[in-house]
């Protein structure tokens, strides 16, 4: 088994490089993370999230607060999607790591090698030849629903080994609760969405224990409230849930709009922003919603691949030949809480908006008491991703016992060939994302007026008049609040701010209207009437000038220190 992990080793390392070149890896390049577009992107807020982070202070409550982003309202290094595992441990050694060091490069290795290792492992309790389960191995890091979340800059859910590795748990004889927790807590320290997931296979592992040890259920139960108990807690010391709100970011009517369409698992394609986008050259692509007039399924993407798909047409070929043993007591067991988990999840995953294609097949209204809960997990398309990995073990495992050995590694060979031969322009776009041209080799700050370099000795924040959620032309100002250990009221996080939004509208509004400001705090005007009466109305002391491209006014500017 030694041996046979470091081939997995050495195969998932080779898959990262082949796909991204590998110059990700690099600590101090963070192009590739920066978009230079108008709106502020996902990419840049993960980089932001820890630059923030890494200058609070190691002990605090919560653990991941980041109190300079969006003053006053308690922000988690969570909402940022900053991956906080790392964060973490890369905190620790800030002293020693250079002022634009990235770890996201570091961490999609991590997401290559976990995801081979853990899928590796789950083969080896049901297929004994090594060479289909290292050829089976390449299909769970070729996956397109894997690879599909580097299109769209969410680096943190790559970590898919997290669920693999709960899948795992579930199919080890013994109930390990102290593993379990392991896992839980490092689901929690990559992305809520992860740890909701690993959570649901967690409840079908409890259930698979008290169907097999009836006479333990004592026991079984007593760890099931320990670990709610410490999962809890933990919610509250990372910041998942604030003790002022536990609501999450609501937009495009949250739940029942990221959602999965019932062809998702055999629709290559998905439509972002008006472009649509497909991961096969030979399969063809179904309608698709458009995110603008209707849904966003493109969060439902769950396409298995051209190789899952023919594999499937194989083993129905054989399906007569072969009896699965589910009528027995450990047959019960196993399988039954897998159905029920996979049951539930896709029916969470589709929503309340049943569509097929193009087409609204079904709508049913939620109570409200569900609405709340379901929007916090607002994005339900992702949910299916455990069922989406349960389909490809079961149909793999199938096929290797409906075919003989040798028979069964020429057709993998044959089919992951198809496979990247299906994908290879969807992992070339990929690579050049990753790969971008810069006009040099590190990024820099386009603030270089002068004014820039004397503003953290007068002052201690920078607002945004007016905030609101992806605020344009924000990255410099972010970036430059994060150097200088300056404050803001404005940012990018996935966390309800309307309230806030709309109050701290209202505060400077009055501000403006009584021409009485924050005199530690410079203000960024993106509002045009707003610049237009500080122009007026500004004092002789005050600085109110386009510095950079920002409308920038600084209160008694001018005045002696």
């Amino acid at each position: 088994m030694r041996k046979e992990i470091i081939s997995i080793l050495i195969l998932s390392i080779a898959t990262f490089f082949i796909i991204t070149g590998g110059k990700i890896l690099n600590p101090n390049f963070i192009d590739w993370l920066i978009l230079n577009k108008e709106q502020i992107s996902d990419n840049e807020m993960h980089l932001l999230g820890w630059l923030f982070f890494k200058e609070t202070p190691f002990f605090q409550f919560p653990l991941l607060l980041i109190p300079n982003l969006g003053e006053g309202l308690n922000i988690s290094l969570v909402y940022t999607d900053s991956i906080p595992l790392m964060a973490i441990l890369f905190k620790i050694l800030k002293n020693f790591l250079s002022d634009n060091f990235q770890y996201f490069g570091i961490w999609i290795l991590i997401c290559f090698i976990l995801q081979g290792v853990f899928s590796y492992l789950i083969l080896s309790k049901f297929i004994n030849d090594r060479n289909n389960k290292i050829l089976a191995t390449l299909l769970f890091l070729l996956a397109p629903t894997f690879l599909f979340r580097f299109q769209l800059g969410h680096f943190a859910l790559l970590g898919h080994w997290i669920i693999l590795a709960s899948i795992l748990l579930y199919c080890t004889n013994r109930f390990d609760y102290k593993k379990w927790l392991l896992v839980i807590i490092a689901s929690l320290l990559i992305h809520p969405y992860l740890f909701g997931m690993v959570l649901g296979i967690f409840l079908a592992d409890v259930l698979q224990n008290l169907i097999k040890n009836t006479h333990q259920y004592k026991i079984i139960i007593i760890k099931l409230l320990l670990v709610a108990a410490v999962t809890t807690s933990s919610l509250f010391v990372l910041g998942h849930i604030d003790l002022n709100s536990i609501n999450n970011l609501e937009l495009y009517g949250g739940y029942g709009h990221f959602k999965m369409n019932l062809l998702s698992i055999v629709d290559p394609a998905y439509n972002l922003l008006g472009k649509e986008i497909s991961w096969s050259r030979l399969f063809p692509d179904m309608p698709n919603q458009d995110w603008r007039k209707t849904f966003a399924d493109y969060e439902g993407f769950n396409y298995l691949g051209i190789a899952l798909i023919t594999l499937i047409i194989l083993v129905s070929f054989k399906i007569k030949q072969f009896k699965l043993d589910i009528k027995s007591r450990t047959g019960i067991s196993f399988f039954l809480p897998l159905i029920i988990i996979s049951f539930l999840l896709f029916i969470f995953s589709i929503s309340n908006n049943i569509t097929a294609g193009g087409n609204l097949l079904f709508h049913y209204i939620l109570p409200e008491k569900l609405i709340e809960p379901f929007n916090v997990f607002r994005a339900s398309g992702r949910f299916f991703w455990p069922v989406y990995y349960l389909l490809y073990f079961f149909i793999i495992i199938l096929f290797t016992r409906c075919y003989k050995t040798k028979h069964a590694t020429l057709i993998l060979v044959v089919i992951v060939s198809l496979q990247v031969f299906d994908t290879f322009p969807s992992l070339k776009d990929i690579n050049q994302r990753l790969n971008k041209e810069s006009s040099s080799t590190y990024w820099s700050s386009k603030l270089k007026n002068s004014f820039w370099s004397n503003l953290p000795e007068r002052y201690t924040k920078i607002t945004y008049v007016f905030p609101f959620n992806q605020p344009t032309k924000s990255f410099e100002l972010l970036y430059f609040a994060s150097k200088n250990n300056l404050s803001t009221n404005f940012g990018y996080w996935f966390k309800d701010t309307k309230y806030f939004y709309s109050k701290e509208k209202k505060r400077l509004q009055n501000q403006i209207l009584m021409n009485e400001f924050e005199d530690y705090s410079i203000y960024y005007f993106h509002d045009l009437d707003a610049w237009t009466n500080i122009i007026n109305n500004k004092g002789p002391q005050d600085y109110a000038k386009e510095v950079d491209g920002y409308k920038i006014y600084a209160p008694n500017f001018f005045s002696e220190k």
